[in-house]
This record gives C-alpha cells, sequence and structure tokens, in this order.
C-alpha cells in the first residue's frame, strides 16, 4: 500500500514553502464558495445534475448548470470519509488518500506523440499506448494511471475496448478513467452496429486472462 507525501504538513526539521498564509486560503474558500453559487458549475452528465437537485442546488436544465448553495458544500465536505484507499491492480500499488496526502498522475488524452527512435512527430497507436502505460507503471512516483494517449489505428466503435486492453495488460496500479458505457452505446441498435467488430476484436486482442495465465506480454518490460 502506498502513502505519498503530505503537503502543508508541518514538521520539526527542512524547510517550508508557502504561497498564501491561513486567512488568505480561507479567503479563496469564500470566493470559490460564491462562485458556485452565483455563476455555477456545468455538468455534463442528467444523473450529477439531478442528485445535485435533489441536495438543494438550482439546477439550469438547459444549459447544465448547477448553482450549488454554501450549505450543500459545507455539508458535502463535512460528510466525506477521511480517508480513501484507491485499489491497484497488484495490491502494494493500493494508494492512499487522506488529509493532506497527494499522489500523482501522469497526463492523459494525448494524440500525437515525438517517437523516440525517429523524433517524428506522429499520430499515437495502441501499440504506443501500451508502452507508455508500461512506462509510467515504472515510475515509482505516478502512483495512479489514466490514458496517456488516444490510439488512431483501431475502429472507433472498440476504441474503448482496445484502450481498455492496451492498459490492463500493462498496469499494476490503479487504473483512472475506464470507460463505462453511457446510453447510446447501451441501446441495441448500437450493439447490432459495433457487435461485429467488437467480437472481432475481442478475438485478436491481447487478453489480460492470458497475461494473468502466464504468457508473455507484447511489451517487453526491459525494452522500455
Amino acid at each position: 500500500m502506498i502513502r505519498s507525501i503530505q503537503a502543508g504538513k508541518r514538521q520539526r526539521g527542512g524547510c517550508s514553502f508557502n504561497v498564501f498564509s491561513d486567512d488568505e486560503l480561507y479567503d479563496i474558500h469564500l470566493a470559490t464558495l460564491e462562485v458556485l453559487e452565483r455563476t455555477g458549475a456545468f455538468f455534463d452528465s442528467p444523473e450529477a445534475l439531478e442528485v445535485l437537485y435533489d441536495g438543494g442546488a438550482t439546477i439550469d436544465k438547459k444549459n447544465r448548470i448547477a448553482r450549488i448553495p454554501p450549505h450543500l458544500v459545507d455539508d458535502a465536505v463535512r460528510s466525506s470519509p477521511p480517508k480513501l484507499v484507491l485499489g491497484g491492480r497488484h495490491p502494494d500499488r493500493d494508494v492512499v488518500l487522506e488529509n493532506g496526502r497527494i499522489a500523482f498522475s501522469n497526463f492523459g488524452g494525448a494524440v500525437n506523440l515525438v517517437d523516440p527512435y525517429t523524433g517524428e512527430v506522429r499520430r499515437a497507436t495502441k501499440a504506443d499506448l501500451a508502452a507508455s502505460t508500461l512506462l509510467v507503471d515504472c515510475l515509482e512516483d505516478l502512483v495512479l494511471y489514466k490514458g496517456a494517449l488516444n490510439a488512431s489505428d483501431v475502429p472507433q466503435e472498440v476504441l474503448r475496448l482496445n484502450h481498455a486492453e492496451a492498459m490492463l495488460s500493462n498496469t499494476t496500479t490503479d487504473l483512472r478513467g475506464l470507460w463505462k458505457p453511457g446510453p447510446d452505446q447501451e441501446n441495441p441498435r448500437y450493439g447490432r452496429r459495433c457487435g461485429r467488430r467488437q467480437r472481432q476484436a475481442e478475438r485478436t486482442s491481447y487478453s489480460d486472462f492470458q497475461r494473468l495465465s502466464g504468457e508473455p506480454s507484447p511489451i517487453d518490460r526491459k525494452s522500455v
């Protein structure tokens, strides 16, 4: 289990660098509450808007804006658990989140990359995603992982399936951003339209279960 460093922790030794005083931080907090109440925040999820409405927020359904009163924010902070454990794909890579403790992750979602062998700027592929996943897995200070690249060489209908396969096969950390099908992907018409390609991808893609059973990974860890 991983417990990363704690930000703002008072210690006897060493030095500290405080950008804001406690009073200034409280002023920022009050200003944030004002923005949430007056301007609001955009939510692309109807479910999230419904939950906020049930909790007392004012909802602009047309623009998908939730205006959240201060008491709702304070109640949410008070009711949040003091500690959260994010499960890694191996127990040794579980990450503890608690007061002041920070955890580092990679940046995600790039569509282009600089080829490490030729220096060429090109579109990312599924193999690049698998290699970058394994690279991050080897960096001990990055304890969370989210897809670093978007593969351009797989059918869009099964893009998320291929992303999941590339990442799950090459990381032991907690994995952020695995895809949950939306309403349009769950309806029968969508299923019939992409079912053939999905079944083909499932047959031809490298299986996580095969890796667990002892078959070598398509990415050689020593080459990263």
